[in-house]
Formats: C-alpha cells, sequence, structure tokens
C-alpha cells in the first residue's frame, strides 16, 4: 500500500525521535561521529581506502559526500566519507544523513546473490528529513524558542539551507510536534537551562554571558578517561559540547566558552608553591586532574569533565577504549581493503 506523505513524515519523525531516546542524545549540537560509533557504523574517509576491483574510493559522489557500503554476512555498515576540505557542519550533516538511510530500512542487506535496492530521490528525502530532526529536533527548536535560521544553525551547527528548512518546517508545527514537547522538554532538561555564569571569577574560563547552555552538561552525557590535545596544549574536541570547529588562534569554544586548555585553576595567593602574583595557571596534559606543578584541581577535574582517576587506573587496553575515538584513526595508517561483500548502497 501507497504510503501517503503525511503518514511518511509521521514514520521518520517516529524514528529520529525514537533514536534520541535510544542513544539518550541530551545536548547539543549532535556528534554524527560518536553516535555512528554507538550504533556500530564505521566511518573510513575515502582517501584511505586500498584500490581494488571491488570499490574504487574516486567512486565517491562528491556533491553527495559519503557511500554507504552494506556488508552483506556481517549485516555490517560502513559509511565511506568525502573528507576533503568541506566545512565541519557539512561533515557532520553527511554522517547523519547516511545514518538515516539505516535507520529508515533504505539499505537493509540482501540475501546471498541478491542485489540492494538503489538510492532513489525518495530515499534521499526522507534521510535528509530524518538527518534534519535528529540534529535540530523541532519540539526542541520550539522549547528553546529557537526559530530564526540563524540561531538555529548556530545552536545545531548546521549548513545553513538545514538551518532555512528547520525554520519553514516550525511555521507547519503541528500537533505531532506539539505531543512530542514534553517528553523532549524532559529529555533536553538540563540543556535548555538559562545559564548566566562564569566558572572562575576573573573570567578564566566557563560561560561568558546568558545562553542556553548548561555549564555541568556534557556531550551525550558522556564523561572522558582523557581529552587529546595538539602539541600546544589544546583540545582537539570541547570536552564540554563535543564541538570541533575551532579557528587556528581560538582560546574558547565557540559553542559553550569553555576554555581550550587544561589550565590549574590556583588562585590562592598563600599557597608558596605559585608565583608571587598568587596564580598557576599552568596548562596540563589532557588526563591531568590535578595540575603537575602545585597540586590543584585543573579545569576539566573542577568542570567535571574526567572521570575519577579510580575508574581509569586500570590496564591500559581497557582505559583506551572508554575515549572518544578519532573517527577517521583505522588501520594504523594503512589503505583499508574493501571486502567483495561490502556492496555500495
Amino acid at each position: 500500500m501507497e504510503l501517503t506523505e503525511k503518514s511518511r513524515i509521521q514514520t521518520i519523525l517516529d524514528n529520529a525521535w525514537q533514536m534520541i531516546r535510544e542513544t539518550d542524545i541530551r545536548w547539543l549540537p549532535v556528534d554524527p561521529f560518536l553516535l555512528a560509533e554507538r550504533l556500530g557504523v564505521r566511518i573510513i574517509p575515502a582517501r584511505r581506502i586500498a584500490k581494488s576491483e571491488h570499490f574504487d574510493p574516486r567512486s565517491v559522489d562528491r556533491e553527495r559526500g559519503a557511500v554507504l557500503l552494506v556488508h552483506r554476512e556481517k549485516k555490517r555498515f560502513t559509511i565511506v566519507l568525502d573528507d576533503g576540505p568541506h566545512p565541519e557542519e557539512l561533515l557532520r550533516w553527511t554522517v547523519l544523513r547516511e545514518l538515516g538511510h539505516i535507520r529508515l530500512g533504505h539499505a537493509d542487506a540482501p540475501e546471498e546473490g541478491g542485489n540492494l535496492r538503489k538510492r532513489s530521490p525518495i530515499h534521499v528525502r526522507e534521510a535528509e528529513r530524518f538527518a534534519a530532526e535528529v540534529l535540530a529536533p523541532l519540539p526542541l527548536l520550539r522549547a528553546a524558542d529557537t526559530t530564526r535560521r540563524e540561531a538555529i544553525r548556530f545552536m545545531c551547527e548546521i549548513p545553513d539551507p538545514v538551518a532555512e528548512e528547520r525554520e519553514q518546517a516550525l511555521k507547519g508545527y503541528d500537533e505531532t510536534c506539539r505531543a512530542a514537547e514534553e517528553w523532549m522538554r524532559r529529555q533536553f532538561a538540563e540543556y535548555l537551562k538559562p545559564v548566566a555564569h562564569c566558572a572562575s571569577p576573573d573570567g578564566h574560563y566557563g560561560l561568558l554571558g546568558t545562553i542556553k547552555r548548561n555549564p555541568e552538561g556534557r556531550p551525550m552525557n558522556q564523561k572522558h578517561a582523557y581529552v587529546e590535545t595538539d602539541e600546544k596544549g589544546r583540545f582537539l574536541f570541547c570536552p564540554r559540547c563535543g564541538n570541533r570547529n575551532f579557528s587556528e588562534d581560538a582560546k574558547y569554544c565557540k559553542m559553550c566558552g569553555i576554555y581550550l586548555f587544561n589550565e590549574c585553576t590556583n588562585q590562592s595567593r598563600f599557597d608558596e608553591q605559585i608565583g608571587s602574583d598568587g596564580w598557576c595557571g599552568r596548562i596540563n596534559p589532557g588526563d591531568a586532574r590535578y595540575c603537575e606543578h602545585c597540586g590543584a584541581e585543573t579545569i576539566l577535574t573542577q568542570l567535571g569533565l574526567l572521570k575519577p582517576w579510580q575508574e581509569v587506573m586500570i590496564p591500559k587496553k581497557e582505559v583506551a577504549t572508554s575515549r572518544v575515538p578519532d573517527p577517521m584513526e583505522e588501520n594504523d595508517g594503512k589503505p583499508i581493503e574493501i571486502s567483495k561483500d561490502e556492496i555500495p548502497f
């Protein structure tokens, strides 16, 4: 029986909202890479794939930005991502769209010898609607009183055309969305708390001004064993909101305002271990709970963003699996082979 447009949209919304519940998304922006990991979906860059007769990485449609591979036997999905010089929000959008194809059953693995269904324009529209609803749920936008394109784009870190679609969709806000608003408010209760907060009276870190972000929040409710840093000691991703898109000289996260270095918080003028100006403020590694120079708490500890040391003093192999992985990190830098059983969708 042919689905009506209304029932088709209802199915998409139901699936998107169910994924938010199942994966315990409680914060914006949503991290599609972390979401894919939780769903068991592998993400690899096209440039890392070894050329073979089974799959040519050059076949990745640059306009679409990704190819979804379906393993016949293992029923496993792999997203091959065009990781060229694209805006961060476009990469995130592309990954979530491919997760939409999986969730909506567009790419179910065929039996041996069977063929995958072709990706149709209807499939693409449905997956895009799904991605938009996970990244920027209409009931949450309404609850946060975020209805203009510019604000939606900033809050959800999505491409401008998607933010524009969300703005238009809010004008057709219907009973289905109103019915979901109550549980959506509960799900994102911490995120929706209005905040006027600065964790340090001297403004060294924390939120400056009033913005709908709770300073105690974490991306998708996760603490870290450690936070990876670059050679200067700056975080590779924001440990609080998950933002990975920083300017070259950024010192603070543009999304939630956290200081992007694991600085010592010792400001006691009576502590002889620190300088005469009464401020240690040294930069520590991303796993430091306490300052290596004076023993005071670091920013990551004070904001509650790291797991307790008791949890991480276990074999190194176990600790490594608990961190948020680099989605592009696989096979120790060697070319990745694609099996003949992995069929492009």
